[in-house]
């Protein structure tokens, strides 16, 4: 066996001894529990199964509906944030050379050098 079937093995063979475990325990209490006029035998080989197929349905009926309503939060927050994003653009080389001369990096001279350059090569 390759790395491929081992890795399937050991991610379905806890899930389904899992299922196992969740039957043979619910046809256990629910055979206890159940009285049926068909006896003893009904009860444990049909009625309790059943019961336990009905709980497990249950269970992953609300697993399946809360983690729908969790990935319906997360993707409205994800489109709200989104939108409320301000679009960033870059900046253009003359408006970095006033910023750059307003915070007195550059002096008036380099300024208006740097200016009439990125002007006549526009």
């Amino acid at each position: 066996m390759g790395p491929v079937n081992e890795r399937r093995w050991s991610t379905w063979l806890p899930l389904a001894l899992g299922l196992l475990a969740v039957f043979l325990v619910g046809a256990l209490i629910g055979g206890a529990m159940v009285a049926v006029p068909g006896g003893w035998p009904w009860t444990v080989l049909v009625a309790a199964p059943l019961m336990a197929l009905m709980m497990l349905g249950a269970v992953l009926f609300w697993l399946l509906l809360l983690g729908g309503l969790v990935l319906l939060v997360v993707w409205l927050v994800q489109q709200v944030t989104q939108r409320a994003a301000p679009e960033v653009r870059p900046r253009s080389a003359l408006e970095l050379l006033e910023q750059r001369y307003a915070r007195g990096e550059i002096d008036r001279e380099e300024y208006l050098a740097r200016r009439q350059d990125l002007t006549q090569a526009a």
